[in-house]
């Protein structure tokens, strides 16, 4: 399941369309094949984050653009399921 803050859905706004595109996609293969199988894909750049962000991860949407999500573990009845919030879209800053 994939969960968006209110940051995440104003940056996905804001953003251009092909990004909002591969945003949406990223979602589907998360909630379809399971975070695992999307950290596979490698135009993404899946990769864990440092410093304050430590314990997030993001994922690269074009050069420019970034999504920052975390994940934790919760259970639906006797499902054991993986949350993944995405905390922030943003233009990254060179």
């Amino acid at each position: 399941m994939v969960h968006l803050s209110k940051k995440a859905e104003k940056g996905i706004r804001q953003a251009p369309p092909h990004v909002q595109q591969k945003t949406a996609f990223w979602r589907m293969l998360v909630e379809t094949q399971g975070l695992r199988k999307a950290k596979l894909v490698k135009g993404f750049h899946d990769e864990p984050l440092k410093g304050t962000r430590k314990g997030q991860h993001s994922i690269r949407l074009n050069l420019q653009w970034r999504a920052i999500y975390e994940t934790r573990i919760g259970t639906e009845g006797k499902e054991t399921i993986e949350l993944v919030d995405v905390v922030d879209v943003t233009p990254h800053k060179y």
